[in-house]
């Protein structure tokens, strides 16, 4: 077990938590862009393949030939009975009065045929209309999804390469072994530093071995949510008033120069060494980075 300055310990843990939040806000970043990207370009392809609306038609009038046809043909028919004896006069008359009846069919049928062309037409019209606006509607959204779709793919791109260097530069600062790699995480990274930087604790090892982890994780994703634009909008005002290059260099040399004449232990040196050059390097990588500011 190491028992490792108090100050420079929470400076190397608020860089590995600031770094793993970072990393989460550029993942959450691309994964909601490329969500975007995906509806858009989905939604320019439908409106592609989508057939400009046409009206309709009408459909055809009923046919009332053969009630026309029958009509006749039973009238001309009936017209012959009469000839005949009183038998054929009285079958005559049903003729005709069948004729009559076929007539008035057709008649019904044809009225009815105009109402209900008139009915559809009005209907196919209001379709049409409908189905234009909506059409127009999808054709504007396409429109400016057309128009915005090459600035989002160039942030998604650009978000893809800022999580690279994002992911480099934690592994840079977990690269100090000062976290075992089964600890490495943003809710470890969390405890951690809360923990620490909130007491005189200076013992990672103690810290680890007594934290249970499960309960953990159920916990802090609510909290880490609420304070990831807090803790990285912090660690970029404290990287600002160490903006400048040559006094961060001389603070370091001043660190190692203290803690070379506090400590004979050769590896406690090397771990102090690995944290405030982890420190310098994410305090360089928040003031020059400019993209940063985009996710926080």
């Amino acid at each position: 077990m190491a028992n490792y300055n108090h100050e420079i310990l929470v400076n190397y843990l608020r860089d590995v938590y600031s770094m793993e939040l970072l990393v989460r806000k550029i993942e959450d970043d691309i994964h909601s862009t490329r969500e975007d990207i995906q509806y858009e370009q989905a939604l320019v392809e439908k409106v592609e393949s989508t057939p400009i609306p046409v009206e309709g038609n009408i459909s055809p009038k009923k046919d009332i030939t053969p009630y026309m046809i029958a009509g006749f043909l039973i009238l001309f028919i009936s017209f012959g009975f009469f000839t005949s004896p009183s038998i054929g006069v009285i079958s005559g008359i049903l003729g005709i009065g069948v004729s009559i009846i076929l007539f008035s069919c057709a008649g019904s049928v044809s009225s009815d045929n105009t109402k209900m062309q008139e009915e559809e037409k009005e209907k196919i019209k209001e379709n049409f209309q409908r189905d234009v606006e909506e059409y127009e509607h999808m054709l504007a959204l396409a429109n400016d999804c057309r128009s915005v779709l090459p600035s989002q793919i160039d942030d998604y791109n650009a978000a893809v390469s800022h999580l690279q260097e994002a992911k480099e530069k934690l592994q840079s600062v977990y690269s100090a072994n000062i976290i075992p790699n089964k600890y490495r995480s943003v809710y470890v990274a969390y405890y951690l530093y809360d923990y620490i930087s909130s007491s005189r604790e200076t013992d990672i090892d103690r810290v680890l071995q007594t934290m249970l982890l499960d309960q953990i994780i159920a916990k802090l994703d609510k909290i880490i949510a609420q304070q990831e634009e807090i803790i990285l909008n912090q660690r970029m005002q404290l990287a600002k008033q160490d903006a400048l290059l040559a006094q961060s260099k001389k603070q370091h040399e001043e660190q190692m120069k203290a803690i070379s004449n506090l400590e004979e232990n050769q590896q406690m040196q090397n771990d102090y060494l690995a944290m405030t050059e982890a420190n310098t390097r994410i305090t360089n990588y928040f003031v020059t980075a400019d993209y940063i500011n985009k996710y926080i």
